[in-house]
């Protein structure tokens, strides 16, 4: 007689893996999650920061304008533009070595980027002549968008 074979029995698999403590390759993907979260809201913030910078320029520009309109004092409005022009410069870190810049030297480096429209370049002349014109004959327009085309370059940077 021949010996009955061993009783046959289920196949089973081996325990699923625990869900904790994960792999260590998903450690990495979420510290890389993690950092790309922090350089990302950094990022935003900086670029938070510089649109309201800008947004406080452009107000205050906007009232220099409205200041002149109102009263149409153009050694008042040619004052106001040179004051803040240089504090635009001087707080963006523009304008570091000549910080007492005057004359020609000043209106040379407001003048200096190429892509400087020709009638801007001009109207820079005003912001050293005007002052000490009896009666002064600057293009405040034009020294505005002056103004205007500094901001926009020093939110490029």
């Amino acid at each position: 007689m021949q010996a009955s074979p061993p009783p046959i029995r289920d196949i089973h698999a081996a325990a699923p893996p625990p869900a904790w403590p994960p792999a260590w390759g998903w450690w990495v993907l979420g510290g890389l999650f993690v950092v790309a979260l922090i350089i990302a809201g950094f990022w935003l913030w900086r670029r938070y920061r510089k649109r309201r910078r800008i947004n406080q320029l452009n107000k205050e520009l906007k009232h220099i304008s409205a200041q002149y309109e109102s009263d149409g004092d153009i050694r008042q409005a040619v004052a106001s533009i040179a004051i803040y022009l240089r504090r635009l410069l001087l707080h963006e870190g523009q304008l570091t070595k000549p910080v007492a810049m005057t004359g020609q030297p000043w209106v040379d480096f407001l003048t200096e980027p190429e892509e400087l429209e020709a009638h801007l370049a001009v109207a820079a002349e005003d912001l050293v002549t005007a002052p000490y014109q009896r009666e002064p004959q600057a293009n405040v327009e034009s020294l505005i968008q002056l103004c205007q085309f500094w901001v926009q370059r020093v939110a490029r940077v």
